[in-house]
This record gives C-alpha cells, structure tokens and sequence, in this order.
C-alpha cells in the first residue's frame, strides 16, 4: 500500500522515523478503511441534501457551504485512502 506524500509534508524525522511513521499509518489500515466509510456516508448525504428554495436570499450561501464542506471532506478522503497514487 502507497501513501499519499502530504503525510510527510510537514515530517522532519530521520528515515529511520519516517520508515517508522509509514508502518504505522500502514497498520491502521482497519480504523482508516472505518473512517473512509463514516466521510463517504457524511460526503453523500451532503450532496443529497436540499438546499432549499430559490426564493431564500441565502440560498447561495448554504449552496457555497455545502459544496465547501464536500470538497474539504474529499481531501481526507484522498488523504487516508493508502491506494492512492502520488505516494511514498
């Protein structure tokens, strides 16, 4: 299994450590499989979720945010995923 690189953006162990930091995030691959599950949950409710109507003059407000939500939550996504590509 592959990391992505932004789990070592911000590392400045040895390689010792960081060989040591992979394993680790590697042996949680059950709480991060779990984890993955609950975001994709959160992720497609949002989507489904309705705005409301037109008529609101928020409307484009909560359409932002809950776009903003989606995306930031599809970021731990790629994140926490190990198959990812652009890895370590």
């Amino acid at each position: 299994m592959s990391l992505n690189s932004k789990w070592f953006k911000h590392f400045h162990g040895t390689p010792e450590q960081k060989d040591s930091l992979a394993e680790s995030i590697r042996n949680s691959s059950f709480v991060l499989d779990l984890l993955t599950k609950i975001i994709e949950d959160d992720v497609r409710d949002l989507k489904q979720s309705r705005v409301g109507d037109y008529d609101n003059p928020n409307w484009s407000i909560k359409t932002a945010d809950r776009n903003g939500g989606v995306r930031a939550l599809d970021n731990v996504l790629k994140l926490i995923k190990l198959e990812r590509t652009n890895s370590i």
